[in-house]
């Protein structure tokens, strides 16, 4: 006699790795898609902020007759009996000075009044939205080869030895600025923030001259990498004729991240096979060509060198 009843039907084992497999390929498919969103967003993210930073600069210029000095001083110094001691203040760059216009004024104060000289945290404008890392410290980057933003170098110099000339300049900035206050004694106070005009620095055209940049890592003794202390990189240039050469942050250098560097670093703006995003001084953000020349960048950092940008060169 036959027993009758419920039969429970269920996947084999063949059955059951067939789906796991086109589980699995359908993943593999969707990654590489997501990850390409994530970074298109991270690119139009990065874009605003140096939009934004470009327009604030527009906006102190506008309220100062004048640009960002490229390299600040601001420091309070009282008088004990017998000398000057060192009371409050900073030094500090167009990073510090744009505050006011990206409604960060407190931040401002801040350092400028040496109540918060060394700050500890990163505007949100400031950070790169390829290195979440900027945000856990002011400025500094553990893991990341883009590290964040620059501005163009606080001084250049440059010599060509074909033509035997050399110049020098502060980029798209004023030059240095400084204000020195003296309590008690006899010391007068000093100061020295002369602003130039955009008529009087970009004589080549806002257009063809770079302002703000994304960076990316580069190892160095020199300068730092702290955002409300980068007045930009001291600069060389030299054109030995048949050849040329650099020295700081016009070197066309290729990746690295911080982890291979020591204590104080600095940042190179662009890595080779990367099309770096930049923002010109006419407030545009555009990216430009991996393939420039050290001296096609020295070009496109100074406002009034009377040489013009080949058009691939900015995409």
């Amino acid at each position: 006699m036959r027993r009758s009843g419920n039969l429970r039907s269920g996947f084999t084992l063949i059955e059951l790795l067939v789906v796991i497999a086109i589980i699995a390929i359908l993943i593999a498919l969707l990654v590489p898609a997501v990850q390409k969103v994530r970074e298109a967003a991270a690119r139009m993210q990065s874009a605003n902020n140096l939009k934004n930073m470009a327009l604030a600069t527009h906006s102190y210029h506008d309220a100062n007759k004048g640009m960002p000095c490229a390299y600040e001083s601001a420091y309070v110094y009282t008088w004990n009996g017998s000398g000057y001691q060192y009371t409050s203040g900073s030094t500090y760059g167009p990073f510090v000075s744009i505050l006011p216009f990206i409604e960060q004024q407190p931040l401002y104060d801040g350092i400028k009044n040496g109540t918060n000289a060394y700050p500890t945290t990163t505007p949100a404008v400031y950070v790169n939205p390829s290195d979440g890392t900027l945000s856990k410290a002011a400025g500094s980057s553990t893991t990341s080869t883009v590290i964040g933003y620059n501005t163009t170098p606080y001084y250049m110099y440059k010599y060509t030895a074909s033509s035997g000339s050399s110049s020098t300049g502060y980029g798209a900035f004023s030059p240095y600025g400084y204000s020195y206050t003296y309590n008690g004694g006899t010391q007068p106070n000093q100061n020295n923030n002369k602003k130039y005009s955009m008529s009087q620095i970009f004589t080549d055209g806002t257009s063809n001259t770079m302002m703000y940049t994304e960076s990316v890592a580069g190892c160095a003794s020199y300068g730092s990498s702290s955002w409300f202390q980068k007045y930009g990189p001291y600069s060389y240039f030299y054109d030995y004729g048949t050849s040329t050469s650099s020295y700081g942050i016009i070197g066309i250098k290729t990746g690295v991240n911080y982890n291979t560097c020591g204590t104080y670093m600095q940042s190179y703006y662009m890595v080779t096979g990367s099309t770096l995003q930049i923002a010109l001084a006419d407030g545009s953000v555009r990216g430009l060509n991996p393939t420039i020349s050290q001296p096609i960048m020295w070009a496109l950092m100074d406002p009034s060198d009377g040489v013009s940008i080949p058009g691939d060169i900015i995409q």
